[in-house]
């Protein structure tokens, strides 16, 4: 009989381990470090045959779990702003601010995944793990992304966040410079500048 309950707490033991080292809860651990950070980024975006399309240089500021202002630079300015309910998209040289509900943008939207940090929608992805990267495939191949990757340490420093398309276009974002300090609620929130148009996709 001891060894019946030897044997039984052994195996509860191995099978309490596989859990607390499933990938998709460590994943959301490391996320669950930090909720508010700014850091600056490169993003190269790369065709399947390693040829560069493009190269952006900008800042984010982050605030779980659902707003975020990222501002590219260089070479073309442009602004994404989240505000918890609707994703702003602005272009300074064109002039044009497009609405889209936050909601719809979660499933091919890699950084919206990671803000939220929500155990239903890391259930529709398998998850890899390899030291400080985790490796992500949708279990469900309908929409644009077919994988990506992140790079985040035991205390929650992303440095690097890649996807992948069904067409085989990678978008590797570097991040740098970080900040974890809480952001002024006013850089999560967009006025529509005058004269712009807008293209309102909530409707």
């Amino acid at each position: 009989m001891k060894n019946m309950l030897l044997i039984f707490y052994l195996i509860m033991i191995f099978i309490f381990n596989i859990v607390l080292a499933s990938p998709s809860i460590e994943l959301q651990n490391r996320l669950n470090k930090i909720n508010s950070f700014y850091a600056s980024f490169i993003q190269t975006v790369t065709t399947i045959d390693g040829i560069l399309v493009q190269r952006n240089i900008g800042d984010i500021w982050v605030q779980r779990p659902n707003l975020f202002h990222c501002h590219i630079h260089l070479p073309d300015e442009s602004i994404f702003i989240s505000d918890g309910i609707t994703l702003w998209f602005y272009t300074p040289l064109v002039e044009q601010v497009s609405a889209i509900w936050l909601d719809k943008c979660v499933e091919n939207t890699p950084l919206m995944l990671i803000m939220r940090n929500d155990i239903n929608t890391w259930s529709q992805y398998h998850i890899d793990q390899t030291n400080d990267s985790f490796y992500l495939t949708p279990n469900n191949q309908l929409n644009n992304l077919k994988a990506f990757s992140i790079s985040i340490s035991p205390i929650g420093i992303i440095s690097n966040l890649i996807t992948v398309n069904q067409d085989g276009l990678r978008n590797i974002y570097i991040f740098s410079n970080h900040k974890y300090t809480i952001t002024n609620i006013n850089k999560f929130q967009f006025s529509i500048p005058s004269g712009v148009m807008v293209d309102d996709q909530r409707q």
